[in-house]
């Protein structure tokens, strides 16, 4: 790529990334955690979460997690996905999208932004690797890959540190006409990859409700 297409491409995804990104607070960033108070916007189907530097106490994670929801009901119905219960999960059952977490702490959930500027998955995987490694997460690992349905999907691991402990993020994307739909996990570095290797076997059944 030359330097003029990787500006043009920069400046083409830089409004997406309110929406895409997961946090912005440097190394203490951790997305799903409720590590420091939220600001949420929400926009046509999209709920944008923003978590600016730690000030004082945090908020726990039930309390981040409550606000999250009321705010999603509030961000009106957007696509609904399927996807199996990942082995060692279990699913939230009043949760309109989907959410799972394992009972050490692993959470997956979903969400969906717009996907404009339109593009395909290829940049935005790209995109969302430069941009997060760019802000201080270390890159473990990319599969990309194509599900049972033939909807491609590509899955990327961060390491981030929470804390005193390293934590890993993973971000799944699928490209479905004007929507982005994203599968967010993180968890414990060593609980995560006990449970890694069910999240994308299950990865490849995500799909669109007919």
């Amino acid at each position: 790529m030359t330097l003029r297409s990787e500006q043009r491409a920069r400046a083409k995804s830089s409004r997406f990334w309110r929406a895409l990104s997961p946090c912005w607070v440097g190394r203490k960033c951790a997305p799903l955690l409720g590590v420091a108070p939220l600001r949420a916007y929400a926009t046509d189907r999209v709920i944008l979460t923003q978590a600016p530097k730690r000030r004082g106490r945090a908020w726990p994670l039930w309390v981040a997690l409550v606000l999250a929801g009321l705010l999603a009901s509030l961000a009106g119905c957007g696509p609904v996905y399927h996807m199996n219960t990942p082995e060692g999960f279990v699913r939230y059952q009043k949760k309109s999208g989907l959410a799972f977490i394992t009972p050490d702490g692993v959470r997956l959930r979903s969400r969906t932004v717009r996907n404009y500027p339109k593009a395909d998955l290829a940049f935005w995987t790209d995109a969302m690797e430069r941009h997060l490694v760019a802000r201080g997460y270390l890159l473990h690992a990319k599969r990309c890959f194509t599900t049972k349905q033939g909807l491609g999907g590509c899955t990327a691991e961060f390491v981030v540190p929470h804390g005193s402990e390293d934590w890993m993020m993973a971000e799944t994307l699928y490209v479905i006409g004007d929507d982005i739909a994203l599968l967010e996990a993180a968890g414990p570095f060593a609980r995560y990859q006990r449970v890694a290797s069910a999240l994308a076997k299950e990865y490849e059944g995500f799909a669109p409700e007919p």
